[in-house]
């Protein structure tokens, strides 16, 4: 990603959500595609996260499991 605006979604396990500890934002789901959406989060590391920079940042380190709620993603 070099250039970026707006949410970045990126797919996870229900698994995933639940160790990261993300709630969801509706509690019932009325997207047309049943899609369980979040809160959205930033990595620790990033400044602003609004950069592309900061983004990867946070996309890389979600599917990490070395990445925990406690240690700086979600």
């Amino acid at each position: 990603m070099r250039h970026g605006s707006g949410i970045v979604r990126v797919p996870m396990t229900g698994e995933r959500v639940e160790e990261l500890r993300l709630p969801p934002i509706v509690g019932e789901k009325t997207d047309a595609h049943g899609t369980a959406f979040t809160f959205t989060v930033d990595h620790v590391s990033t400044g602003t996260a609004v950069s592309a920079a900061d983004r990867v940042a946070t996309v890389r380190a979600r599917r990490t499991s070395a990445i925990s709620a406690s240690t700086g993603c979600g």
